[in-house]
């Protein structure tokens, strides 16, 4: 399981993390406040390994922000 929160500004409209080709929009909790829970699903040995996630933040004009954050996919 994967879980997260995402704090921003008020005027973002939504998050989405993005790992290689998955993206996954991140439920908005409050103003500002954005949450996920997420069961990762199997995934073969030949994935392991690090790499960035990236959570971009959008509002409703589409100005985005993007962070990456380093992780590791291990057994």
């Amino acid at each position: 399981m994967i879980h997260g929160t995402v704090l921003t500004s008020s005027n973002v409209a939504s998050v989405q993390v993005r790992i290689g080709t998955l993206a996954i929009d991140v439920p908005k909790t409050g103003v500002g406040a954005f949450a996920l829970d997420y069961r990762v699903p199997w995934v073969p040995f030949f994935f392991y390994g690090r790499y960035n996630l990236q959570v971009i933040a959008s509002n409703s004009r589409g100005d985005r922000t993007v962070r990456e954050i380093p992780i590791t996919v291990r057994y």
